[in-house]
């Protein structure tokens, strides 16, 4: 029996998705030896569109936590998709419930050509309120190499491979989720790398009474999962967390409940590295993306010291933008922002007239930040420091 599953953290929604049965090995076709997929990270998501059958536009998610891809049962229906299949679909340590696998004839994405794919369906567009039609799950690419650069927006796919005899290399785990050793403060736990969740580094509940806190753990925000949900707790760290030779010292981590056995890593910390993953000799390579060409660096700190809303998008249409969601404690719902708002205007300047590195450059600036925003027909002024 093998299992698959997706996991995706955030403030809106966390799938757990476990299969009985493999899917079959999607076609995925490109010229020459290398493709690279553009990604719209403007929502807070690495987010790709993406036709599906030749005639529908869709939002996808790149996530790297999904051992399986996804599509919503709306767009299934439209498509006539019919199911092949059937799988449990459920969060860690509670019974799955059933759901279709449909089959896929065609989808493309740029350059990319993706053939008879298997997707689970799953009510992703009401789990996310509308932000995603589906999931791009690494099933894709088991025989391929993928390298993520998500402070550029960008995937590489490719028919190379890792050897396990370069630096800053490193193994996966045995299963099939991409899963690495992490070194928290001497004590080492696996951890899931997930570019679903806008989150950095989650911790399982059970290790929070064995590590040094700056001042306890504050907040709490709720993470829905399909038929279930867990609660977030936040803390600094005394202390350092090691990816392989990076160092990231103090950070910020969370701790979720009920465990999930193991600790994740979000796009927050992903974002600062050019991860690459070579699926099928299960390696994995590393380094911070500003220092790629040093191929035997010291440990760094990466933290980033950019700043980070918490805030995440329905797409990025070039027009007034509506808040999918707000991340518990973070700046945004501090600074007033709730789900469901619509940005109309950022420093005077109306949202129509940005493009996207703009507003990306914006938001991690230090530049204060004055946001008009329409919340229910109500003109309101919000600033972020």
């Amino acid at each position: 029996m093998r299992t698959v599953f997706l996991i995706t953290l955030s403030s809106l929604a966390s799938l757990d998705i476990r299969s009985a049965s493999p899917g079959s090995l999607a076609d995925v076709q490109f010229d020459g030896d290398s493709v690279v997929m553009e990604l719209d990270m403007s929502s807070g998501y690495p987010m790709v569109n993406v036709v599906l059958d030749h005639k529908r536009k869709a939002n996808f998610v790149v996530d790297t936590g999904a051992s399986i891809s996804v599509i919503d049962p709306g767009i299934a229906k439209k498509l006539g998709l019919v199911s092949v299949g059937r799988q449990n679909v459920g969060p860690p340590g509670m019974k799955g419930e059933e759901t279709d696998i449909v089959r896929l004839d065609h989808l493309s994405a740029g350059a990319l050509t993706v053939r008879q794919a298997d997707l689970a369906v799953v009510d992703i567009v009401e789990l996310t309120q509308g932000l995603m039609d589906g999931v791009i799950g690494m099933d894709l690419f088991r025989d391929l190499l993928i390298t993520l650069r998500l402070a550029e927006g960008k995937l590489e796919i490719s028919h190379q491979s890792l050897s396990s005899d370069s630096p800053n290399v490193m193994k996966l785990g045995d299963d099939e989720n991409l899963n690495i050793e992490m070194d928290v403060t001497g004590f080492f736990v696996d951890a899931h790398l997930d570019s679903g969740s806008p989150g950095g580094f989650t911790l399982p509940p059970e290790m929070k009474n064995s590590l040094k806190l700056a001042s306890g753990t504050r907040g709490s925000g709720a993470v829905q999962l399909v038929g279930s949900s867990r609660t977030l707790e936040y803390g600094k760290l005394v202390g350092s967390i090691h990816l392989g030779t990076i160092e990231y010292k103090n950070p910020d981590i969370a701790f979720m409940s009920p465990s999930l056995g193991k600790a994740n890593i979000g796009h927050s910390v992903m974002r600062n590295l050019v991860i690459t993953i070579d699926q099928k000799n299960k390696l994995l390579s590393m380094v911070p993306a500003n220092n790629e060409a040093l191929a035997d660096h010291k440990r760094v700190n990466t933290a980033s010291t950019s700043r980070r809303l918490g805030i995440m998008f329905k797409g990025f249409g070039g027009g007034p933008l509506q808040l999918a969601g707000v991340e518990p404690d973070s700046l945004a719902e501090r600074s007033g922002f709730k789900a469901g708002d619509q940005i109309n205007t950022l420093n005077g300047k109306p949202m129509a007239d940005y493009v996207q590195n703009e507003l990306r450059n914006l938001f991690s600036g230090q530049e204060p930040l004055v946001f008009e925003v329409d919340r229910d027909g109500q003109i309101i002024t919000l600033k972020v420091p």
